[in-house]
């Protein structure tokens, strides 16, 4: 007896938040943000870091740009929405509440990508602490 699969009734294009999704709606269409590797890696060559430490220490709301915050949201549309340009990216920054709606939503985004990883404790450089001498061995 063949069984059937239940397929879920959520549209295929509807913001997933335990991927890191997250949706936001203007002019009736949805746009949906999605901070997955290939979008890191992205975000790596287009800000010019080196390592996942410096990237996401450079993602750290104290050391965000405006500039930077446009190139991730778009980097985040990627995958859903490639043709979307830089400057319709800042109007979604004004329809997700500005740039304090925005950072909120992304830190949100990426913390639901990235569950184990915690922010605030993220260093630039992750060998400074062991290079003082406040590791293990010292």
């Amino acid at each position: 007896m063949k069984r059937k699969v239940r397929r879920s009734k959520r549209p295929a294009e509807a913001p997933n938040r335990f991927r890191g999704e997250f949706g936001v709606t203007v002019g009736g269409k949805t746009y949906t943000f999605r901070f997955g590797i290939n979008t890191l890696v992205a975000l790596e060559q287009r800000l010019g870091c080196a390592t996942i430490y410096e990237l996401m220490a450079r993602l750290q709301p104290s050391r965000l740009s405006f500039r930077d915050l446009r190139v991730l949201l778009q980097a985040g549309l990627a995958k859903h929405h490639p043709s979307v340009e830089e400057d319709f990216v800042g109007e979604l920054i004004d329809e997700l509440g500005g740039i304090d709606g925005a950072l909120e939503r992304v830190l949100q985004a990426l913390q639901a990508s990235f569950p184990d990883v915690d922010p605030g404790e993220i260093d630039a450089d992750p060998n400074a602490a062991r290079a003082a001498g406040s590791g293990a061995a010292s």
